[in-house]
């Protein structure tokens, strides 16, 4: 993915946008947008795929597209299709995740959201085919430079600049020995981008233990969260954060491959879901 900007600077500086300008798209940026990012994939190698949907709010005769009000002035959005199978929603996370950054880079704004939009009016828009589904909608444009108090509002309920301490998600070796930044060694940067991703309600339910020259990935789950959706959306969190750390190690020019693990109950640790290893050559 060629961009402008540091993957890391993008990362630090984007944030949810709500406010977007009255202001078109032009028709040829829109087909590069959809031409480059169906083409992110992620290691989870599942099928995601992105659709673009323009919604103008001519029609009378068809039910707006709804967002809970907490959006205003979006015209453009990515439909973000997946299929039900295990990994998908991990594979979702990153993928969009790169296709968000991707777009900041190109100074648009964008705003995950995974529950709060009315699904059923998004979905008539798209074309679905059997065993897939519409569980992430992204709106996307230009940003409108005032931040509505509304913005702030929801910013601050949720916590969206309130990020845990390193102690609290990265580890030394085990379990219950943190990780101190200066331990991180050329990962330090990696490591800051997967604290600073966004997660649904920030909840972060990342957890990393630095194991020699390797880097295993957890998922800390919210029992119960999200079963309304009927998805598991903190699937989609460790897919972002997976998604930021390698992005930024290759930013760095750090070499490594991922080791999914995805369902070896043997990894789990306690109430932890062993997802992946970050492996590097000189673990090998």
């Amino acid at each position: 993915m060629s961009l402008h900007k540091s993957i890391f600077e993008i990362i630090k500086t984007r944030k949810s946008v709500r406010s977007y300008l009255d202001k078109e798209i032009e028709e040829d940026e829109l087909k590069k947008i959809m031409r480059d990012i169906n083409k992110f994939q992620g290691p989870f190698r599942d099928e995601v795929r992105f659709e673009l949907i323009i919604d103008d709010k001519v029609s009378l005769n068809e039910a707006k597209l709804g967002t809970y009000g907490i959006i205003q002035g979006a015209k453009y959005y990515l439909a973000v299709i997946a299929t039900r199978d295990k990994e998908c929603l991990f594979e979702l996370g990153y993928a969009t995740e790169r296709a968000i950054l991707y777009l900041t880079d190109r100074n648009l704004g964008t705003c995950w959201m995974g529950g709060t939009f009315e699904r059923a009016n998004f979905a008539n828009k798209v074309e679905l085919k059997e065993g897939e589904y519409l569980p992430v909608v992204v709106p996307f444009g230009y940003i409108k430079d005032k931040q509505s108090i509304k913005d702030k509002m929801i910013r601050m309920s949720a916590g969206s600049d309130k990020r845990t301490d390193w102690g609290g998600v990265f580890f030394n070796e085990e379990f219950g020995k943190p990780l101190h930044p200066n331990d991180a060694g050329l990962y330090k940067s990696a490591l800051e981008a997967v604290r600073v991703a966004p997660s649904a309600s920030n909840k972060q339910p990342w957890r990393v233990i630095k194991k020699g020259n390797d880097y295993e990935f957890y998922l800390n789950p919210t029992p119960g969260y999200g079963d309304k959706l009927g998805f598991n959306i903190q699937e989609v969190d460790i897919g972002i954060a997976m998604c930021h750390f390698e992005m930024v190690a290759i930013e760095d020019d750090l070499k490594g491959q991922w080791d999914i693990s995805l369902g070896n109950k043997e990894k789990n640790k306690d109430d932890m879901i062993y997802v992946a290893k970050w492996r590097t050559p000189a673990a090998n």
